[in-house]
C-alpha cells in the first residue's frame, strides 16, 4: 500500500524511528519504506513489491528506498510511504498510520488521515 506522501518541511533531516497501524483488524504491517518520488503515489496492489511498470509510472526511486525504522527524511524531498501489509482475513482494516520521527533528539509524530478497509465483493 502506498497512498501516503510525506515531505520533511523542516530545516533538518528527520530520523524515522517507528511506524504502526492504528486500530488494525486482521492486518499486519510486515515492512515499511520511505521511497523518494517525483510522480504520483504508487497506490495499492495485490503483489509485493509493486509491479515494475507501476514503480516506473509513479517515478519512484525504488532503488533508493529506506526501511522504517531507520530511514532518514531529507528536508524538501517528497517520499511515498510504502507499506507491505498481510492479512488472514477477507475484510482487514486499519483507521490510519502513525509515523514517529526525531529531529535533534526531539520526538515528533505524524498520523495519516486515511484508513484502509477491504471488503469482499462476492
Amino acid at each position: 500500500m502506498g497512498f501516503n506522501v510525506v515531505t520533511n518541511a523542516g530545516d533538518k533531516p528527520a530520523a524515522v524511528t517507528d511506524i504502526s497501524l492504528l486500530d488494525p483488524v486482521a492486518l499486519t504491517l510486515k515492512e515499511a519504506w520511505l521511497v523518494p518520488m517525483n510522480g504520483a503515489a504508487v497506490g495499492d496492489h495485490s503483489t509485493f513489491p509493486p509491479p515494475e511498470q507501476i514503480i516506473t509510472a509513479a517515478e519512484l526511486a525504488w532503488d533508493h528506498r529506506e526501511p522504517i525504522p531507520g530511514a532518514t527524511a531529507a528536508r524538501g524531498v517528497r517520499y511515498n510511504l510504502v507499506l507491505h501489509l498481510d492479512s488472514g482475513s477477507t475484510q482487514p482494516s486499519a483507521s490510519g498510520i502513525r509515523l514517529t520521527y526525531e529531529v535533534d533528539g526531539e520526538e515528533f509524530g505524524w498520523q495519516s488521515e486515511m484508513g484502509l478497509a477491504v471488503r469482499d465483493v462476492c
